[in-house]
Formats: C-alpha cells, sequence, structure tokens
C-alpha cells in the first residue's frame, strides 16, 4: 500500500468533470451498516461487549464475544507447517540470493588465488549483486514481474495461482542481493590490505588512496543498510530516502573511481599500455556502466505537472492529475522536492477516462500540508508502477480487505476491473465524515453487500470477519491493504485457517 504505507474549488477551475461519477444515494438503504438484516454476519467479534448508539445512515449494532478457534495444540507436523508458512516468500528470496553468494565465496576463499579466471571474480560479483539491487526495483522491471505474474489463466491450480501471486515480495531480492554486495565489497577490502602488506606497497603509487576509497564505500553501504531498518525507515522516513539516495550514488561514484585506479595499475601488464584498454576488457567496467545507467534514466522522466485538490474532510483529500492515462492498481510517487522526498500513491482512473486521482490521508507532516496548503503543482515520476492488486486477476472470486485510507488503492480495482467479483469488508473511522459519500458510493456501487465498520463505535475482530466473508462469499483469496501489523494479523490468521491470503509488507 501507499506510505504510506494514502483547497477548495476555485470559481475559475474548470467543472468536477474528471470526477468519478457515482449511483444515487444508498446509505438510507442499509448497505451501509455493519449488520445487515439479510447477512449471516449479524454477529461480530470484538474483545468487549458494547451496545452501539444509533447514527444517521447506520443501525445500532450489538458485538459479542466469540473466541477464535484455534487448535489448543499444534502437532509436530502443524508446527513445521507454520515455521514454513511464517518463512515467507520475500525471506526464501533474500535467503537463497545470500546463500548462492555465500557458496561462491568459499570457493573463490578455497580455490588459488592465482587463478586468473577467478582474479576478478568479487569486484564481477560486487558489481552483479550491485545491478540486481538496482534493476529488481526499477519501475520497468517491477511491472513486468506484475505483468508476467498476473498474466496466467485462471484454470491453473490454485496452489500454482498462489505461487504466482507472491510476485510482490520482489524486496527480497533487493534486500538479499544488497547484503550479498557488502559480503562482497569486505572481501575486497580485506584482499586488498592483504595483498598491499605482503608486498610492503601500502603507500606506493596510489595504494592508500585505493584502500581509502574502498573503506568509505564499505562504510557507506553499511550505513545505508542500518538506516533501511523497518523501525528507523518507517520514523524518519525523509531522512533515511536521503541518506538512502545520496549515500547510494556517492558509494557508486567511488566505486567507479576505485574501478580506474585498478585499471591504472594494471595498465603495464596490457600490450597498449592504456587505461582506456584495461577498462573495456574489464566485466566490472560494463557491469557499473550499467547500473549507472539504471540509476539515472528514472530521473529524465519526473516532471512537474498541475493538479487539483479536492478537500473531503481534515484528515483527507483527492488530488487530480490530467497529464495521462493510468491502468489499474497502478501507483505513481509524487514529491513537493524531488532531491529530498518522495510519497507513495496508489491511483484511481477517473470514469470518464481522462486522468486519475490519489486519495491521500493525514499520515505526517507532509500529507497534512498537502490537504491543509495544497500546491498547484507537484513533481511527479511518469512511470506508474504496478502494486499487489495487480494480480488479484488470477483469482476467480476474492475478499479485498481495507482499512483507513487503505481503501485508496481498492479503489483502483474497483474501478478499473469490475470483471473481478469481490467482497468488500472497510474498517475506518466515521467513513462518510472523513472521506466524503462519494468515496463511500464508489465502494457500494461495486460491491452491494459492502461491509464497511465505522471503527468509532467498536473495533470488531477483523480475522473473524474476514474469514466469514471469504466462506460465505466463496472466495479463492484475500487480499489486505493496511498498515504492516494490521495486514501482518490478517493475513497471518487467514493462512492459518489454509486460506490464500497477500498483503503488502513494509519492503514491497
Amino acid at each position: 500500500m501507499t506510505e504510506s504505507q494514502s483547497d477548495s474549488h476555485n470559481p475559475s477551475e474548470p467543472e468536477k468533470a474528471s470526477s468519478p461519477s457515482f449511483p444515487p444515494n444508498r446509505l438510507s438503504q442499509s448497505v451501509y451498516n455493519v449488520d445487515p438484516p439479510s447477512s449471516s454476519l449479524s454477529t461480530y467479534n470484538v474483545s468487549h461487549h458494547t451496545e452501539i448508539k444509533a447514527t444517521p445512515g447506520l443501525k445500532n449494532v450489538h458485538f459479542k464475544v466469540t473466541p477464535a478457534k484455534f487448535p489448543p495444540k499444534r502437532t509436530l507436523k502443524e508446527h513445521i507447517e507454520y515455521l514454513i508458512y511464517k518463512f515467507s516468500t520475500y525471506y526464501k528470496l533474500l535467503y537463497l540470493i545470500v546463500i548462492i553468494n555465500i557458496v561462491l565465496l568459499v570457493l573463490v576463499l578455497t580455490i588459488n588465488n592465482t587463478n586468473l579466471r577467478l582474479s576478478n571474480t568479487p569486484s564481477n560479483a560486487f558489481a552483479v549483486n550491485l545491478v540486481v539491487t538496482i534493476l529488481i526495483r526499477q519501475e520497468h522491471m517491477v511491472n513486468t514481474i506484475f505483468r508476467v505474474a498476473g498474466s496466467f489463466p485462471q484454470w491453473l491450480p490454485l496452489r500454482s495461482r498462489c505461487l504466482l501471486a507472491d510476485a510482490f515480495h520482489y524486496g527480497g531480492i533487493h534486500v538479499g542481493c544488497a547484503f550479498a554486495s557488502l559480503l562482497w565489497l569486505v572481501l575486497i577490502v580485506i584482499r586488498t590490505i592483504m595483498g598491499l602488506v605482503q608486498t610492503e606497497k601500502v603507500l606506493h603509487r596510489g595504494n592508500l588512496a585505493l584502500l581509502i576509497l574502498l573503506t568509505l564505500v564499505a562504510v557507506l553501504f553499511i550505513l545505508i543498510m542500518a538506516l533501511a531498518h523497518p523501525k528507523f525507515r518507517s520514523r524518519y522516513h525523509d531522512d533515511f530516502e536521503l541518506v538512502h539516495r545520496i549515500g547510494g550514488w556517492t558509494a557508486l561514484g567511488l566505486f567507479w573511481a576505485i574501478v580506474v585506479l585498478f585499471a591504472d595499475f594494471n595498465k603495464d601488464k596490457e600490450v597498449h599500455k592504456a587505461i582506456g584498454w584495461v577498462l573495456i576488457k574489464n566485466p566490472t567496467f560494463w557491469i557499473l556502466a550499467i547500473a549507472t545507467l539504471m540509476i539515472i534514466y528514472p530521473w529524465t522522466m519526473i516532471r512537474p505537472v498541475p493538479i487539483h485538490c479536492e478537500g473531503l474532510s481534515n484528515h483527507a483529500a483527492l488530488i487530480h492529475f490530467s497529464h495521462k492515462d493510468v491502468g489499474f492498481c497502478a501507483g505513481v510517487r509524487v514529491s513537493k522536492a524531488p532531491m529530498r522526498d518522495w510519497h507513495a500513491f496508489a491511483t484511481v482512473p477517473h470514469r470518464d477516462g481522462r486522468g486519475f486521482f490519489i486519495l491521500v490521508s493525514n499520515a505526517g507532516d507532509w500529507t497534512n500540508s498537502l490537504i491543509q496548503s495544497p500546491p498547484q503543482r507537484l513533481w511527479i515520476r511518469a512511470i506508474p508502477t504496478f502494486g499487489v492488486l495487480h494480480v488479484a486477476k488470477l483469482f476467480k472470486r476474492i475478499v479485498l480487505v481495507a482499512t483507513g485510507s487503505g481503501i485508496g488503492p481498492c479503489l483502483s480495482m474497483l474501478v478499473g476491473r469490475s470483471d473481478i467479483p469481490t467482497r468488500i469488508l472497510w474498517s475506518t473511522r466515521d467513513p462518510v465524515a472523513t472521506y466524503g459519500e462519494d468515496i463511500v458510493q464508489l465502494v457500494i456501487s461495486r460491491d452491494a453487500d459492502a461491509r464497511i465498520i465505522d471503527t468509532a463505535r467498536g473495533r470488531p475482530d477483523m480475522v473473524e470477519i474476514t474469514h466469514q466473508l471469504y466462506q460465505d462469499f466463496n472466495a479463492e483469496a484475500v487480499f489486505v491493504i493496511s498498515n504492516p501489523r494490521v495486514t501482518a494479523k490478517i493475513v497471518d490468521g487467514m493462512n492459518l485457517r489454509g486460506v490464500p491470503a497477500f498483503g503488502p509488507i513494509f519492503d514491497s
């Protein structure tokens, strides 16, 4: 989901022709209720017993405790299955990449270092892992992953489709290759120091400069990876982005200097005795060139675009864009200051086919200032990127769970893929007052039996409700768009019940 993980109208501005059109008001028909009379979900699970007072448009709701039905004890087989489940695709990819690199690293250490075919292996391995670290996050690569994963037919076995739906775990490749790059870099530093000490040439012909550069690159890599820890990243998002970006660029520039220095040291071994000749024969040079181009390319695709802000409340707003159209379940990154911070939001196509909008809720200083004092323009990356809901089309019927502004990413699928039978569960505080009647009507126009829960009157057990909806709707999978804690809770609860469930993780 968005990081998010979401002005009033000027008379001179055009009418809201680009806004979505909605069916007539249906709130009075009790669709927007947590206790529809015809539903088997007349009782929900919460941790306490509460009587809910009446509110216009909503019925009284009576909650009572119904404990979750988990086995009191797990068998050994169930323990093993649970551990395998917790070992998610994200970590499987991460550890697989790290193990492969460690095996290769051990081979390099055990084979004679004078072997010419292995002499450049550490630097080449570092460069390859660095390229994959960058490439897997590149917008075109992410879109390719989701396009391929989502292109398979629904007649495939459900287990196969669930494996394909795990495509959003590509972040494990990013982290695994980044860590492997650090391992190879440490080996390069150690081998360089040992080689110079043995030959007593530490202070000879720029060797000291080479050691300093290598050490700086290693320190930068450690700093970048340490600050990417989820706790720091969520609390100091802007600082993380700045360090990640500037530190990454600096490390890449320093490694270019290292490659040139190595070429200068080895030019006497070549017939032509030229640095350029040594560079073009070095695979590391070409791998670094690819990495550099992949870093530069996205920055050639950013531009400022005009926006129109439609305030929904003090907590939320719709930001409308008209400069281009987008596909379903795509996200964009926007910024007020492109060199400082970028924020990801899911896009929702306008129903007239012209442009799109994003739902922004107050999640911090940046989003609050955007809602309260919207600028006339925002910087935007011109390549929309697909998100986890793009693979929902793999399934014949789904349950879509959202909390708060998590409804934003869901709207894209609700508008863009009306052919996917969907049961909606949206839990948020005072939905109409916070997000406006139009957003609520858009949800129920897509699913007349949508369950919209006002958390101001109690917080039900989302796991139990989701599971019951899954059974009643005869769904094949559950998709969850919420904050990391709630997403993990619902996804874990579903999987422990044998229900395929998917939700974006912190590093999706």
